[in-house]
């Protein structure tokens, strides 16, 4: 999850929201928490989506790049961060 966030520069973004979030939450006393609208739990699916369609295909089962660890349909597949590389 990291690697993912630290590919496309949203890594930052992420940690100002998580940060805005934990002051906004648990900053202010429990007498004044009560009063807050805290977010919501939401059902989180961790399934993995493919890199190989758009928009991206939720997956059960997947193939994925030994390097990035992004997540492809197909096997034959080849991923753009060895797309460059030579077969052995």
């Amino acid at each position: 999850r990291v690697t993912a966030f630290a590919q496309t520069g949203s890594l930052a973004q992420w940690s100002a929201d998580l940060a805005v979030h934990v002051v906004s939450v648990f900053a202010p006393s429990a007498a004044c928490r009560r009063s807050l609208r805290t977010p919501l739990l939401e059902e989180t699916d961790f399934r993995a989506a493919c890199f190989c369609h758009d928009p991206p295909r939720v997956k059960d089962r997947g193939y994925v790049c030994t390097v990035c660890f992004a997540v492809y349909c197909d096997p034959d597949t080849r991923c753009h961060c060895t797309a460059g590389w030579d077969d052995p």
